[in-house]
């Protein structure tokens, strides 16, 4: 590897926490509407859906585009950029799923490049769960950071 390759995680991967651990958490758009996410800079972007206990017999997620972060402009989903239902409910407890989507899957020629994503539990009245945004293969090295990183510890050899 070359001297000016960036090698660490931090440097070639972007982790934005969008759901924070919550028990009960109440239905819709994480990130919220004025806050989507700009994908512009990513080859690729992914969602981490990780639930523990719950009760719920659904919880469904589902990418959607939208042309600017308040969702103003219109909002649809990404097709197929979807978990289904059951995988992280019932006895599915302590578990997580990943919806990664080439950015090539978005309207960008109609200036569709922010993403959210819809979650909704339905059938139960408990659970618990976050999610993250990781994007991935960034066309800016390093890639930015916001407030919800507390430290990044590197130990280089």
């Amino acid at each position: 590897m070359s001297a000016h390759q960036i090698r660490r995680f931090t440097e070639n991967l972007s982790l934005k926490m969008v759901m924070p651990p919550i028990a009960n958490p109440t239905d819709g758009s994480f990130p919220a509407s004025a806050s989507y996410i700009n994908v512009v800079e990513w080859a690729r972007f992914a969602f981490i859906i990780a639930v523990g206990g719950t009760d719920d017999t659904a919880i469904t997620a589902q990418v959607a585009q939208s042309t600017t972060a308040a969702s103003t402009g219109g909002k649809k989903n990404i097709t197929g950029a979807a978990i289904t239902g059951t995988v992280l409910a019932g006895t599915n407890d302590n578990k997580f799923a990943v919806i990664e989507v080439d950015q090539e899957q978005l309207d960008i020629k109609n200036d569709f490049c922010f993403v959210t994503l819809d979650v909704a539990a339905t059938g139960g009245t408990a659970s618990a769960m976050c999610v993250f945004f990781v994007g991935i293969e960034p066309r800016v090295k390093p890639p930015t950071y916001g407030a919800d990183l507390a430290e990044v510890v590197y130990l280089d050899g």
